[in-house]
């Protein structure tokens, strides 16, 4: 398991949009110009290699810059609406396995869509986290 989750992180790093820092609705297909970066698995993805820089299984020195611009990339999908909340914008809500390339790439976008919205606490709690620890002290 220990090697999959490597091998894994790898390929993301491989496959990080570096003008973004957010990762690509299909992650291996950043190339194409229907493609865009989607923040709910750029979240998730963001969080995993921090856990995975946490728990030691990844290098910090070679990850960390991986984990920092992947989280600038969905914090600036982030944007505080009229009634002061968050809202996180381009993900889709439930897109599941499709059957084509083009399904995928052009399933309806939503506002807030759950993967997203939990992906983003996720990354913010870990990522955050020190930040907040020396606040405490």
């Amino acid at each position: 398991m220990e090697d999959i989750f490597r091998r894994l992180a790898a390929g993301l790093k491989r496959t990080q949009d570096a003008r973004s820092g957010r990762w690509f609705q299909v992650v291996d297909k950043g190339d194409r110009p229907d493609n865009w970066t989607d923040t709910s698995g750029s979240a998730m993805f963001t969080y995993t290699i921090q856990k995975g820089i946490e728990i030691g299984l990844l290098d910090g020195k070679e990850y960390a810059p991986v984990v920092e611009k992947g989280y600038k990339g969905i914090t600036e999908n982030a944007r505080i609406n009229d009634k002061g909340l968050v809202d996180i914008y381009s993900a889709c809500d439930g897109v599941g396995v499709q059957t084509s390339y083009d399904r995928y790439i052009n399933y309806k976008k939503s506002l807030n869509a759950k993967e997203a919205v939990a992906g983003f606490l996720w990354a913010t709690a870990l990522v955050e986290r020190p930040e907040l620890e020396k606040l405490r002290k």
